[in-house]
């Protein structure tokens, strides 16, 4: 064979291997945190994938260096999707700033205001010092068909720096993505309630939860009390109940439970009258008995009758003297900003979670077949308010002082799950109950939010109309914490799809470069990146040169 053949079949060879990748995906992740890893459950969704996707990408302009690795991040995820999609996944990305004049860019920018697609500001420093304001969307339209989902591509955790944002926002694209996809392309919705009876939050101060949850699951309303069955939901939500459970009602949910079945709580341990807080200026105090502690009890916590105030909380209008118009931001202790857990899958990545009126949690018992950890708790710096005690916003009593605030972490939330034991084990059925085969004991789990608040979303009255506005934002304030988030990966978790929330404990590790160093030592950095590879691409020719000189050079 001589070198012309060899040469051919050399090319030959090539361009079939160039072909074969193509049919081919693989990709080997040698990054210490499997950064570039697709789980299980993603890669499944993406096999079952009927129809063509196509991904509108808002982040998009001139950014800087952290949006721009976000960009980059959902790029490349994307494409790691189309590895392992049967169908077409394309991405485009979109400027909403780019446009020709001013009106239609307002227009634009409206647009995508009234969809709950919040922009972000960046403010910059050009050469000559000026500051440069700019508008950034950092938000994407998964569109399948005629269905449209909106992912927030931002994580929303404005108590890290914005690297860390960045980099939990990159930690969380998959999940994000995948849910979304997910909402477009799941067949079977399972059935959830919210319990009534019991004067739990009225309908609107939940619909923004309930519009929410409705995307995965069909979501009822009712009561227990009319059945003598076991409830046949997925999960079951108790959101601030104030009336006592009757015993029939006990006996129902005990059976659910006991059989496997997963119970949302969010309820104080308190009850504290609003309509007299906002016209009085105060209101009295008194314990929340809706007759469950001996079930809770039994199940492994306890929602104590006491108020948690927090140095790190939300902030409400106070007036000034006897100004009617005047007002100021003053601190409102009663509504702590709470600390999620980052070693759980429904709490990972979370912005702190607002609440009202917040109660503390105890775990009871030591029973080792049932597994407990905290999902939210106080700050550093917080009290315990005993109760009967006069609520007030304006209180002076308050001292910022260590003395006063001397408590940290309390739990606030927490989840339970095992095999619970029964409330009525060698107990008589209550009266009325219609005498049944004892249940089939099963593996539940239980979410205990000692705050109905959580779940709670605000109304913007504009005349007799009210608005629900998203759960988790305070006007006041004009921020977005992680109530939404909270509830509905409670949710999902409670649901079983585990496989799915276990997406959000994807950890990158953020190795930032050391600032100082590299001003310091600035010019050395600069040389040694210009002229290292001057050195290395001259050595290689002038040795090439010299041996070629010395193989064919001229013998005399």
């Amino acid at each position: 064979m001589n070198k012309k053949h060899t040469f051919i079949y050399r090319c030959i060879g090539l361009a079939a291997a160039c072909c074969l990748s193509g049919l081919f995906h693989f990709r080997a992740d040698l990054t210490g945190d499997k950064e570039y890893t697709l789980s299980d459950y993603t890669k499944n969704l993406l096999k079952g994938l009927n129809e063509d996707v196509r991904v509108i990408i808002y982040l998009d302009g001139s950014l800087d260096s952290d949006y721009l690795r976000l960009k980059k991040a959902t790029r490349e995820i994307l494409d790691e999707f189309n590895g392992y999609s049967p169908k077409k996944i394309t991405p485009v990305f979109y400027n909403p700033n780019n446009a020709g004049n001013d009106e239609k860019r307002n227009r634009q920018r409206l647009q995508l205001l009234k969809r709950g697609m919040k922009d972000e500001i960046l403010v910059e420093t050009d050469n000559e010092g000026r500051m440069i304001q700019k508008s950034v969307f950092p938000w994407a339209d998964i569109i399948i068909k005629n269905d449209t989902a909106s992912v927030c591509l931002l994580s929303d955790n404005t108590g890290k720096s914005k690297q860390e944002r960045i980099n939990a926002s990159i930690e969380d694209l998959e999940y994000q993505l995948t849910d979304a996809l997910t909402e477009l392309t799941e067949k079977d919705f399972p059935e959830i309630a919210f319990l009534e009876g019991h004067d739990e939050l009225p309908e609107v101060y939940v619909y923004d939860a309930v519009e929410t949850l409705s995307r995965h699951y069909t979501v009822f309303r009712g009561s227990i009390a009319d059945i003598d069955e076991i409830p046949p939901y997925k999960v079951l939500i108790i959101a601030g109940p104030t009336k006592k459970f009757s015993e029939k009602e006990k006996y129902l949910l005990d059976r659910y439970i006991v059989s496997g079945g997963n119970v949302l709580f969010l309820m104080g341990g308190v009850v504290v009258s609003y309509e007299d807080l906002w016209k009085k200026g105060q209101s009295a105090s008194m314990i929340n008995d809706v007759n469950l502690d001996d079930l809770f009890f039994r199940y492994g916590f306890r929602i104590n009758p006491v108020l948690i105030q927090d140095l790190q909380c939300a902030y409400i209008p106070l007036k000034v003297g006897n100004d009617e118009t005047t007002f100021h931001p003053a601190p409102w202790y009663y509504a702590p900003l709470l600390h999620p857990s980052e070693n759980h899958p429904i709490t990972g990545n979370m912005a702190p979670v607002k609440a009202e009126f917040v109660s503390s949690i105890d775990f009871t018992g030591n029973d080792t077949g049932i597994k407990k950890q905290l999902l939210l708790t106080s700050s550093g710096r917080s009290h315990i308010v005993s109760i009967p005690e006069t609520i007030t916003p304006d209180a002076p009593q308050v001292k910022e002082t260590s003395d006063y605030f001397n408590r940290k972490n309390i739990p606030a939330a927490a989840l339970l799950e095992g095999r619970f034991p029964s409330a009525f084990s060698n107990r008589m059925p209550p009266e009325g109950v219609k005498p049944a085969p004892k249940p089939a004991p099963g593996n539940g789990k239980i979410i205990v939010a000692a705050s109905a608040n959580i779940i709670r979303n605000e109304i913007q009255w504009t005349g007799n109309k009210g608005t629900a506005l998203p759960l988790g934002y305070d006007s006041y304030m004009d921020r977005q914490f992680g109530n939404r988030d909270f509830i509905v990966n409670s949710v999902n978790y409670l649901a079983g799809k585990e496989s799915q929330m276990l997406l959000r404990s994807k950890h990158n590790t953020l190795r930032l470069l050391d600032k100082t160093k590299i001003n310091s030592g600035k010019k050395f950095w600069i040389l040694i990146n210009i002229g290292v590879p001057l050195v290395l691409v001259i050595i290689p020719v002038i040795g090439f040169q010299y041996l070629r000189k010395r193989k064919y050079g001229t013998i005399r």
